[in-house]
């Protein structure tokens, strides 16, 4: 901004109009959350648009899919780096730098600690694990919040000593380099086994006929919690069919037992796929099934 930038603030997300912006005013920069980058995807598939002026992508704020990552790069270069952080420490914990896009082994990486933020991962009493082991991520920084206000008890929960609780599940490699696996809240145990809804949805976009996935964890009377998929498709899949691609890729349990076509996943404002709404779509309509038996 000090040198003298120009800046576009517009109302809401358009990708055709976003396209149109850096096509005549040679934008350089930009973020994104990855929803929107699906979306710009989506429509350069449909309509050439000169973006060589990009020179980079900032994204963030949610897991982006690996093979839509891929196709980004292929698509504009290499022009993107993912930033990871969340409201309690703003931004800047890590960040997979634009090198780091070059290795397909760290697409699924949310990149090393950045330079002012500690970060460690942590078992549910508080210590410290071993390279490649699964935890939480904690993280410690001059700009960790102070407190949420008025609200002691949660302040509390949110901290171990001075380490901030970020309720990511993750793992760290030999390089330093976090790789998220799920949200606590959104861990799923079925028949007492882990289930990481992440590696579920991944599992379900590689499948030919679905253009788009969420899982949660659902009531279940012999498993405690069954894993139930949302998914978007132009055509119902054969639900026996999918069951048999995720069991080759996943195993029995973490396979979902159930699925659900609806012809879009509902975001959060922040463009983060909303699995409360989810949550209450299930409760809503888990009783109604067509005649392939796909729950919809």
């Amino acid at each position: 901004m000090l040198q003298g930038a120009t800046t576009w603030i517009e109302p809401k997300f358009d990708p055709v109009r976003l396209l149109q912006l850096v096509e005549r005013n040679s934008i350089s920069w930009t973020f994104l959350v990855p929803t929107q980058i699906y979306r710009l995807l989506s429509q350069l598939q449909n309509k050439k648009t000169r973006t060589e002026s990009i020179r980079t992508i900032v994204y963030g704020a949610a897991p982006i899919l690996k093979s839509q990552i891929e196709l980004a790069i292929d698509c504009f270069g290499p022009v993107f780096l993912q930033l990871y952080g969340q409201s309690e420490c703003p931004n800047f914990v890590t960040m997979l730098s634009k090198d780091d896009h070059s290795n397909e082994a760290l697409l699924t990486s949310c990149g090393q600690a950045c330079p002012t933020a500690d970060v460690r991962i942590a078992n549910a009493g508080g210590e410290e694990l071993a390279i490649g082991e699964v935890g939480e991520l904690q993280v410690r920084s001059s700009y960790t919040m102070q407190e949420y206000y008025t609200e002691t008890e949660l302040t509390e929960a949110a901290f171990d000593g001075d380490w901030l609780r970020t309720g990511d599940v993750e793992y760290q490699n030999e390089s330093g380099h976090i790789f998220i696996v799920d949200r606590t809240k959104d861990l799923i145990i079925s028949g007492g086994m882990n289930v990481y809804s992440k590696e579920v949805e991944e599992v379900l976009v590689s499948h030919p006929n679905i253009h788009a996935a969420a899982v949660i964890g659902v009531p279940d009377a012999d498993w405690g919690e069954a894993v139930h998929a949302f998914i978007v498709v132009d055509e119902a899949p054969d639900p026996a069919d999918v069951k048999t691609y995720c069991d080759s890729k996943l195993g029995k349990y973490k396979t979902p037992k159930s699925f659900c076509a609806i012809e879009s996943l509902p975001t959060t404002p922040y463009g983060k796929i909303d699995k409360k709404a989810l949550r209450v779509l299930f409760g809503e309509k888990h009783q109604t099934k067509n005649s392939t038996g796909m729950t919809i």
